[in-house]
């Protein structure tokens, strides 16, 4: 990671920044196993990465990561602690952008110091941080409180993903079939696109993809690859999208699974949603203005479904558009008071016909 993309620099920038605000930032040892995916029976150690505001000697973030996790998670967890803080009701926390980082790892020192200068921030480094290391007695207890809040509010997209899965609307659509969504909100300066999973009958899901280079650089890397693993993955990591997915609890290896067959109930599956970005990797935890556009684009796309679906049931993908008033709950975006948000929702046949495959 060398820089930063237009659309993450963009958007931490807009955060307010407080430059006399200096947080300390390091890498601990839990004394704590995680879930190794590849190998179930054999568990992984756990680390953390924690951040804390030097002046309210308060908790910015805390994320748990595997030891094999290196420098691109540690400026993940940076990034989390400007636009997602940790709050508690007696210390409400708010988005911002420090004026100084003070580290005691000399690759992240080096690393941030050149990634965080277009933000304005001073990153230096000292072989000891107090706070950090007063923290770590309560550290396991405080971990545990972090993950209900961010499943707290991860939970108010359940409900409309059961929606969108219950109307299907791979049923219509292929993955070829973009559709576009605006809306003057969350800091989005340009449409989403969304590519609907699920249409050849594979895996379903959505994903919701930043700018059209990013949807069309990645189509037309995995036209020309060769069906290699670690190919996929490269192209798949370079992509900047929101995504959501639907996956089976149980899984046959290496089996797909039919289109005809009986379809799966909501009960049989396991939710996935996150970001992908080239900088920032995968994450899971979104923060409060990702999980409102995503709620807002699931509510758009469930609306201009129920409204155009019949246009789309002979195999035809007419140019249709439609603008929502669609109110976001107090919960995701609380004590903003904010107007329902209008967004348009369009079909981009243009773009259709220049991704079927010859």
């Amino acid at each position: 990671m060398d820089c930063l993309s237009p659309s993450t620099l963009s958007r931490l920038q807009r955060l307010p920044q407080h430059p006399e605000v200096v947080w300390e930032g390091d890498r601990l040892a839990l004394n704590a196993e995680v879930l190794n995916p590849e190998r179930p029976t054999v568990p992984l150690r756990a680390d953390c990465f924690v951040w804390i505001d030097g002046a309210q000697q308060q908790v910015r973030g805390i994320d748990a990561v595997t030891q094999d996790q290196g420098p691109t998670a540690f400026v993940e967890s940076l990034f989390r602690a400007m636009e997602s803080p940790l709050s508690w009701p007696d210390e409400p926390s708010l988005p911002l952008r420090p004026g100084r980082v003070v580290v005691r790892d000399r690759e992240l020192h080096f690393l941030l110091r050149g990634l965080l200068q277009p933000l304005d921030i001073t990153v230096e480094y000292q072989p000891e941080l107090p706070l950090v290391d007063q923290l770590l007695p309560g550290l396991q207890t405080l971990m545990g409180l972090a993950d209900n809040l961010s499943d707290q509010l991860s939970d108010l997209l359940l409900e409309k993903a059961r929606q969108v899965w219950e109307l299907a609307p791979w049923r219509w659509l292929l993955d070829s079939h973009i559709l576009s969504i605006e809306m003057k909100a969350f800091g989005l300066t340009s449409p989403l696109y969304v590519s609907i999973l699920g249409g050849l009958g594979l895996e379903q899901g959505l994903l919701l993809y930043r700018s059209l280079d990013s949807l069309t650089a990645f189509r037309a890397a995995v036209s020309h690859l060769v069906l290699d693993r670690a190919d996929l993955q490269a192209a798949f990591s370079q992509q900047d999208c929101l995504f959501l997915n639907y996956e089976p609890r149980q899984v046959t290896p290496f089996v797909r699974r039919p289109r005809l067959v009986k379809p799966l109930r909501w009960e049989d599956l396991e939710l996935d949603f996150g970001s992908i970005n080239p900088e920032e990797g995968m994450r899971s935890r979104l923060d409060l203005t990702e999980l409102s556009t995503l709620y807002a684009s699931l509510e758009g796309i469930l609306r201009f479904m129920d409204k155009h679906s019949p246009k789309f049931e002979q195999g035809d993908f007419p140019a249709c558009r439609s603008r929502f008033k669609i109110k976001i709950p107090d919960t995701l975006l609380p004590d903003q008071g904010m107007a329902p948000v209008i967004v348009t929702v369009k079909t981009q046949p243009v773009l259709a016909r220049a991704f079927l495959p010859c």
